[in-house]
């Protein structure tokens, strides 16, 4: 339907990058992709203006968010958009009234959001920049995204950035910031913006006229979004991630401004509620952590020796039950072990300890049954514990598999280990 309304001659006149408010008459109206003559209060509708301050979304910038208003209506505008280079459509939502083809119309884009969207604009001129010099030439702009809240950038690269070179490049970012250089955007022929040195997006296609953005002597682009008028309205970049999204494609999400505030304030926070947790007010929790971890390392190693231990000392108890069944002799029993690596573990020392033998064993972990099946070498020729397992595994609401000499199952029904236990003698014998 935009494609016909502009074919008809449906133009917007956009009134400029530093305007945020303008008057204009409404020339079409569109509900639910058919052209109406009004809308009323609750109605979600596209408005068409002969002229308008709003940008709309393109070459990756969010589109401005702001209000309309007539003389019997005002419109909360949700996002613009672009659909032709002269025609702006704005998808708003009728908050009181009802509004008309052919109303005058009084436009306000919302001036924070927009005075955000700039900054994250701006940063990501810088951000590329600073990549090329830290990274090299070879970086190239792979797609941008860049909104009230966050700027997202892709750019070609062979591999992950270090922490080091992330945190230089946010030097060099938050340097330029501080140095506070004008940003100025001028028309050019495309030929001129060329042999300027203007970096281009590989692949876009440009008019005979563009729209050159300069930042001090630090980036020259072509681009046709919002900008601030210096770089030290940004305030503050900090980058949130780096990841690879494709081969040879690297993405850096970031936050400018107030944004970029919040968030090293909620990261002090978090620092501030580590060393509350640690006990480690007034020193570096870092170091308080490290102890820590070292100590529970240190624990857990004694925890296995005793663990190893124990298993010996049980183990004894344990091969008194095991049984002959045609001139095997097997030990199927019920054990208490926390986790699935305890059983490994005590199956190993029972293992070593019965010599020629099949054990199978059975136990209750974190509410779930457990079921293992280990096989002498000397038998696997005519037992294998995954065949064994498999047939077990059903009885206590499971699956599981394994080697010929080593085999485990879990299940949902600890209620039937016995059951599943008492088969594996039927399966022996």
């Amino acid at each position: 339907i935009f494609k016909t309304l502009h074919k008809e001659g449906t133009r917007t006149r956009f009134v400029g990058y530093a305007e945020k408010c303008a008057y204009g008459t409404v020339t079409t109206l569109l509900s639910a992709g058919k052209r109406v003559n009004e809308a009323g209060q609750g109605e979600e509708v596209d408005v068409i203006t002969d002229s308008s301050p709003f940008y709309g979304e393109s070459g990756g910038q969010a589109g401005d968010t702001g209000t309309i208003s007539t003389g019997s209506a005002h419109l909360h505008v949700i996002a613009t958009s672009r659909p032709f280079p002269d025609l702006i459509v704005h998808h708003a939502l009728v908050k009181e009234g009802v509004i008309r083809e052919g109303d005058a119309a009084d436009l306000k884009v919302a001036s924070r959001e927009r005075a955000s969207t700039a900054r994250n604009h701006t940063a990501t001129h810088l951000l590329q920049s600073a990549l090329r010099q830290v990274l090299g030439e070879h970086v190239k702009q792979a797609g941008s995204l860049v909104n009230t809240e966050r700027l997202r950038f892709d750019f070609t690269h062979f591999a992950p950035m270090t922490d080091d070179e992330l945190a230089r490049v946010e030097e060099l970012v938050n340097g330029y910031i501080m140095d506070n250089v004008d940003v100025i955007a001028a028309e050019m022929n495309v030929s001129d913006a060329m042999e300027s040195g203007a970096t281009a997006l590989f692949g876009e296609k440009y008019g005979e006229r563009v729209r050159v953005v300069r930042v001090g002597d630090v980036s020259m682009e072509l681009c046709g979004g919002t900008h601030v008028h210096a770089a030290g309205e940004i305030g503050l970049f900090k980058i949130l991630s780096e990841a690879g999204i494709a081969a040879g494609v690297r993405r850096i999400e970031a936050l400018t401004g107030t944004g970029a505030l919040r968030h090293v304030q909620e990261l002090e926070e978090s620092k501030r509620r580590i060393a509350s947790m640690l006990k480690a007010e007034g020193s570096d929790p870092v170091d308080k952590l490290d102890k820590l971890l070292a100590r529970q390392k240190e624990m857990q190693r004694e925890i296995e020796t005793l663990q190893g231990k124990l298993n010996a000392a049980h183990s004894s108890d344990l091969l008194a039950e095991a049984r002959d069944i045609n001139g095997v002799k097997l030990l199927a029993v019920q054990v208490s072990v926390s986790s699935p690596k305890d059983l490994r573990e005590l199956s190993d020392t029972l293992k070593d300890r019965i010599g020629s033998g099949i054990i199978v064993l059975g136990a209750v972990a974190d509410g779930k049954a457990h079921l293992l099946v280990a096989i002498s070498g000397d038998l696997t020729g005519r037992f294998k514990a995954g065949d064994i397992v498999r047939q077990l595994a059903p009885i206590v609401g499971g699956s599981g598999g394994g080697k010929p000499d080593l085999a485990q199952a879990g299940g949902s029904q600890p209620e039937n280990i016995k059951a599943a236990l008492n088969k594996a003698a039927e399966l022996i014998a």
